[in-house]
């Protein structure tokens, strides 16, 4: 796996950003005092901000909501990503594809990292807008994580679990599993 000490991630509170997230994680793991900037696009309502996942609030409601949520996810896999790893979240407003590249330059990455998914998920196995217009602009190394790259990988087939989950053969008739299962949690 390719490790880089700089990564920005798209965030977007979707499943497949969550995978993106996770895969920066892992990305960060040999490198030490790496650096993770997790990048949300708001949209602006007035004066307030209205997040990917519709909460609408202040700017610095809105800055503080993503890093919580960094926070929350960051702590659910304590064994991955560096040692000293610091994981910052932004919240920008525009075009996604946009306010990716630009945080990338600001911050001398090394890595984007980003889930591909369109609004509505019907894009029939293509990439969408924001990850390829990324593809196409970015002068760094780009990670898309996809639906079947995030899948988890098949469990092997082992037939000892097969023979403990089907049994042996010798079954018990379904009157007595039900009165066995009766008499449970009963007192005298």
């Amino acid at each position: 796996m390719q490790t880089a000490r700089v990564i920005v991630v798209g965030f977007d509170y979707s499943p497949l950003s969550e995978a993106a997230l996770h895969r920066a994680l892992r990305m960060t793991e040999a490198v030490p005092f790496a650096t993770l900037h997790a990048v949300t696009v708001g949209t602006r309502v007035g004066a307030d901000v209205r997040l990917p996942d519709g909460a609408v609030m202040s700017q610095w409601a809105a800055v503080e909501a993503v890093r919580i949520h960094l926070r929350e996810r960051v702590r659910a896999v304590p064994d991955i990503g560096a040692r000293n790893l610091r994981v910052i979240g932004h919240v920008r407003g525009g075009e996604p594809s946009q306010a990716i590249l630009d945080l990338a330059f600001t911050c001398n990455a090394e890595k984007i990292v980003m889930g591909a998914h369109s609004a509505t998920d019907d894009h029939g196995g293509t990439l969408g807008q924001v990850a390829q217009r990324v593809l196409a602009q970015a002068p760094i190394g780009v990670h898309v994580e996809t639906a079947v790259a995030s899948a988890p990988t098949p469990a092997p087939f082992d037939p000892l679990r097969w023979a403990f989950v089907f049994g042996t053969g010798n079954r018990r008739s379904k009157g007595a599993l039900s009165a066995h299962s009766a008499n449970v949690g009963m007192k005298a």
